[in-house]
Formats: structure tokens, sequence, C-alpha cells
């Protein structure tokens, strides 16, 4: 082939060149421009060759016009314009289509507001209306999914010379068992790069279906500190949990929530009291969209302590003169209540003493005909 003394590459019908390679002083002093206002940095032309077969300018030569980053306003016919010394210019075109993927898409409702996880809360039996907005070069078509299936956009508007495309649909007569389905938004413009796609649940106002206090502990013991989790299943959104002991509001430890499974728990700290023996602790939740329906479970406090005894003075005086009678009886408040009652004297356990004046009743000390050794 001739060695070419001047390349030239033009844009649309501009007649102006976007770039020269000037050979005419030898490929390796080639001299390059370019204009700034189109291509600037991003455009480089390669030219390489070696000789040829037959000598003199018969070389064999390579020459491209290379882009990076290649720009969505890159789009367009291209000439590349080849003149040589002693034969006729050369002139040649090729097309450039610029495929922007598309922008990842956005799931919107009617008032503009982004949705990422959740669609606002819908009633049972109402509709819902999305709108999923992406751009790209060429503008990108939009596909919309509910529970996998694809369904039919409701309307669709573009604007070629942005490529922004907005497309709307509506979900009718929204049934409870739809809670948690997916609605998908999915875009693409070309076979060069993968879809994109946004999706979102359906969220759909239900109140809670069962509520569960943790019993974690067969009974409590008097002035230990409890952590007590109240379980709820279902509500959306997410329910109002309150605890209480009685009529009294127990305080908030933490709360938790496991969106997909619709479990959430609330924990509050008790502090076991023996008054509270036979009170009730009551767990309630609410759906604050939904008035007037709550459920609530009861756990029957049993509250158990060590003895407290008291020794009562039934017949006689702890002042009393030699041959008097005394009757004593032992008071226990206990729970569980007292199985076993042992009455000692100074440190000694009566029933061992074998004396025929004293007589134990199990809760009652009965002492005829005190002597004075008794003084104790």
């Amino acid at each position: 082939m001739t060695r070419p003394k001047l390349i030239l590459w033009y844009k649309g019908s501009n007649k102006l060149p976007i770039y020269s390679l000037d050979l005419r002083g030898g490929f390796k002093r080639g001299h390059h421009w370019k204009d700034n206002s189109t291509i600037g940095n991003r455009g480089f032309v390669y030219y390489q060759e070696s000789p040829g077969k037959g000598g003199g300018d018969l070389v064999q030569w390579f020459s491209s016009l290379q882009l990076s980053p290649v720009l969505r306003e890159d789009s367009g016919k291209y000439r590349c314009r080849i003149d040589f010394s002693n034969t006729p210019t050369h002139n040649s075109w090729v097309k450039l289509k610029v495929i922007v993927p598309p922008r990842s898409p956005v799931i919107e409702n009617d008032r503009g507001v982004s949705l990422t996880t959740k669609s606002d809360p819908v009633t049972e039996g109402s509709s819902i209306r999305l709108h999923c907005t992406t751009s790209g070069n060429p503008v990108p078509a939009i596909i919309w999914k509910f529970r996998g299936i694809p369904v039919h956009a409701s309307s669709s508007h573009s604007d070629a010379n942005t490529g922004v495309i907005k497309s709307s649909v509506v979900i009718k007569d929204i049934e409870q068992t739809e809670l948690d389905q997916v609605v998908e938004c999915i875009v693409s413009n070309s076979d060069l790069v993968l879809p994109a796609s946004a999706a979102i649940l359906l969220d759909i106002i239900s109140p809670p279906q069962r509520i569960k206090i943790v019993r974690e502990f067969p009974h409590f013991t008097g002035g230990t500190v409890y952590n007590l989790t109240c379980q709820v299943l279902g509500s959306s959104p997410a329910p109002e949990i309150s605890i209480y002991k009685g009529i009294k509001l127990l305080h908030q430890s933490s709360r938790e929530g496991n969106v997909s499974g619709r479990i959430h728990s609330l924990v509050v700290q008790y502090r076991a009291e023996r008054a509270d023996q036979g009170e009730f602790l009551i767990c309630r939740a609410r759906n604050i969209l939904i008035p007037n329906l709550s459920i609530e479970d009861q756990w029957r406090i049993d509250v158990q302590y060590k003895p407290e005894v008291e020794v009562r003075v039934e017949k006689g005086s702890v002042y009393t003169e030699e041959g008097q009678d005394l009757e004593l009886r032992c008071i226990v408040n206990a729970n569980p209540p007292a199985i076993l009652i042992h009455w000692f004297r100074q440190g000694q356990d009566l029933e061992t003493m074998m004396e025929k004046n004293i007589k134990i009743y199990n809760d009652k000390l009965t002492i005829t005909n005190i002597l004075r050794l008794f003084d104790s």
C-alpha cells in the first residue's frame, strides 16, 4: 500500500476536521492536531507501518481513531479522509452508536417520594400507583413485575433528548395475601449491558395476629430484676407494644423488629416484689392505623420469697410466774408456704428435750406449769 501523507477525521456534516495527522515529514515525526471543542484530550489517532515487499512508498500501515472515555455526545457518523502523494484521496465512513447503560431505576409514590424497601401502607381492597424513573441512551424500556409476573404499565412518558423515561403502574384490588409480595421495575436498552432493576415489598395495613409474653421463668424471686420479652406476630406497620404490671406501665429496655417475618418484640425490666403476688403482667399490642382493635396476653405473677417469721403469744404472757401456762404461735409468711416448723429454746430443738410439760402442734407451742429454768 502507498504511504499516506495526511489523515483527517470528520464528524457529521462538519466541513472542518476534528482530528488531523500530518505524515508528510515521515510517520515518526507525524504532526497531530485535534479539535478541543469536540474530542479534546479524549481522542488520539494511532498510526503504525512496516516495510512493504516492493520497497519505496509501498508499506504495510494501519491507523485508527480512539476515544476514551466515550461520551453520549460522541454518537454520530464519522468520515476518515486519507490523502496520498500520487494516488486519489480515499474516504470511508463509520457510524458510531454510543450505548449509555440505564441509570439505576428509582421507584416513587404519587408524592414523588423514593421507596427503597416497602410501599406506603395500603388497605385491603384498595389500589396503589407506583412510578419508575430512569435514563439512558437509547431511551430504556421499562417492564413492571408483580409477584414475578409482568404487568402492564398504566402510562409511560419519555424524552429522547435527555433519555429520561417515567413509567407508572397501578395495582388494584389488593388482597391481604399479597402482603410483602415484590413489585419490581426492570429497565434495559441494549443486549450489550445487563438490565438494571429496583424492587420494593407491598405493604398492606394489617392488625397484629398473635401476642405472647415469653415465660422464661416458672416463678419470680422477690427483689430480683428480670428482663421480660413480649413477642407480636403480624401488624403492618409495626405495632405499638406496651407491657404493664397491673395498670402500671413498665419501662421499655429495648425493641427489635423482623421486617420479613413480621415478628416484633419488646423487652422491659421488671423488679419482682412480694406485694406483686397474684397480680398480672399484661402485654398489649395495637396497630395505630386500626383504631379500637388490640390484642393482649396476661401472665399471673407468682413471687417466691424466703419465710418471714413472727412469734405471737396466744395465752399467758412472756412475763409470767412459775406454775403458769404459756401458749405461743409461730406466724409464717412465705411463698411457697412453709411445710415444716421447728421450735428452739436457746438454740436447742424443743422436740429433742422430751419435757412432759411441752407440747408442740406444728405452729403452736404450749408450755404448762412453767418452771424458772424456762426463763429464756
